[in-house]
């Protein structure tokens, strides 16, 4: 029987090739929960759109609020409300989520599961969804490797000639105003993926050395335990779940410690990782979205900024980075006032400058 390949597998081979060993020989270790929320949430959405699904509607706030006061948290009706669920109920199209895949190679069987899978047969299309807890969208430059490795192997099991991906990363919890990160691959970029992972199965067979490489994923890692090839020389050793459970949560109270003296007391030397924005250290000017946050003014705002962007990107193209413009909390926003060209004259009512401060980011 052939062994299976997964994206988390190769995620752990970049991370820890120890880590990775230990999992391809069958071990275990210790569960550390610091994935749990983001777990719960996805199980939630799944429960959501199938239920919106069976009922045949596009949208169900009551479920959503009963999913809310079974969870006993108020984020989760928030976040079901805003999952795009545009095509679930057009006939025609193939839609599902948590949809399972195994592509049968010659040296392994790539295997894993995508959040979501749509089809559009008029159009020859497929859509990869990938959902992400958390509200600040990345915008990776590139295709994530893991949604490269997805379109692939659902290319090489039912693509058609002409058949395109796209490829999305959505943040349900994040501003509806945020477009998702998306990305448009044809079948000419995919061409040889596959054969790449089958190549890289068969070097593994033949690898010998599996070093540790200790690093902030250790905090996740299931082998925190005498599993380690590191014997606690340079990682927390534990014997037992519950050690495991209690070295992640010494973590997070050590982290929230640290915010909260930096908050009140500035930044901290030699702690590296924790201290002021750079335009607090330097002095820069610095505009934000007028209005408070979450008052009124200031969502009228962004979907005016929004609405801005969007009409002087058809007209200027050149001048509107979208991928960093909705990041409009980053430097995007800092940079456009400063240069005080035609984008900072076109937003200037809907910002406002504010004074350096020494505020906690990590």
């Amino acid at each position: 029987m052939l062994p299976e390949l997964h994206q988390s597998n190769l995620r752990d081979l970049e991370e820890c090739p120890a880590r990775f060993d230990l999992k391809r020989q069958g071990k275990t270790g210790y569960e550390v929960p610091l994935f749990e929320t983001g777990l719960r949430l996805h199980g939630i959405w799944y429960t959501y759109v199938d239920h919106c699904q069976q009922a045949g509607v596009p949208r169900d706030d009551e479920y959503a609020d009963l999913l809310e006061q079974e969870q006993g948290e108020s984020r989760y009706a928030a976040a079901c409300r805003k999952l795009p669920l545009t095509v679930i109920l057009r006939p025609g199209y193939y839609v599902q989520m948590e949809h399972e895949f195994a592509v049968p190679l010659v040296n392994c069987v790539f295997a894993g599961r995508l959040d979501r899978l749509e089809y559009n047969p008029d159009a020859k299309q497929w859509r990869i969804i990938d959902y992400k807890s958390g509200f600040k969208p990345e915008r990776p430059d590139r295709v994530p490797r893991q949604l490269l490795l997805y379109a692939a192997a659902i290319d090489h099991l039912f693509g058609k000639d002409g058949d395109t991906y796209e490829c999305w990363l959505q943040y349900p919890e994040a501003n509806p105003n945020f477009p998702p990160c998306e990305w448009t691959l044809n079948q000419d970029v995919l061409e040889g993926v596959m054969e790449r992972v089958d190549a890289l199965a068969l070097d593994l067979d033949k690898r010998t050395r599996w070093d540790p490489t200790p690093g902030t994923h250790c905090r996740a890692c299931p082998f925190l335990c005498a599993d380690c090839p590191l014997n606690g020389q340079e990682a927390m050793v534990v014997n037992c779940q519950e050690e495991a459970l209690f070295a992640w949560q010494q973590q997070q109270h050590l982290a929230a410690a640290v915010k909260d003296y930096i908050a009140d007391h500035g930044p901290v030397a030699g702690v590296g990782g924790w201290g002021p924005p750079k335009w607090v250290e330097t002095g820069e000017q610095h505009w934000t979205l007028a209005g408070k946050p979450n008052s009124k003014v200031r969502r009228e705002n962004m979907r005016a900024l929004v609405t801005v962007l969007n009409r002087l990107g058809a007209t200027h193209p050149d001048l509107v980075d979208y991928g960093k413009a909705f990041s409009y909390h980053d430097a995007w926003l800092n940079r456009v006032m400063r240069e005080n060209g035609l984008v900072a004259e076109a937003v200037r009512h809907l910002v406002q400058e504010v004074a350096p401060k020494a505020v906690f980011q990590q």
